[in-house]
């Protein structure tokens, strides 16, 4: 059997099936899924034990002779800032542009956790 050439019938066919699965969509009567709600962002006690067990865990990786031991060590530090900044802007501790992601430098970590510190937050 050999295949016609060119996108011809095959992009016809391709646009029929859109127009027919749209259609279904908007009939009367047919369910559709929920719309997607935007996730919410986690609470502040779910951040501070995440931030508790990752501290946790960077000091235990530290002390170990674990295998690929700075993959580790990278792949936890990663997930800490992230969590450290998830938990700054749901507090509104920390005045941080809108693009900051993980890595943070070392300064920015310390000046992030104090202040989350000084609202109060502990972990």
């Amino acid at each position: 059997m050999q295949l016609p050439e060119g996108p011809g019938p095959w992009l016809a066919a391709a646009a029929a099936a859109l127009a027919l699965g749209a259609g279904l969509r908007r009939a009367p009567g047919v369910l559709r899924a929920a719309p997607r709600v935007p996730p919410r962002d986690p609470p502040l006690e779910r951040l501070a034990r995440d931030l508790h067990r990752l501290l946790g865990e960077l000091e235990r990786i530290e002390r170990s002779d674990l295998p690929a031991k700075a993959a580790r060590l990278r792949a936890t530090a990663l997930a800490y800032d992230d969590v450290l900044l998830a938990a700054a802007r749901a507090l509104e501790a920390v005045d941080l542009p809108p693009a900051v992601a993980p890595p943070l430098p070392a300064a920015q970590r310390i000046e992030v956790e104090a202040a989350l510190a000084r609202q109060g937050l502990r972990w």
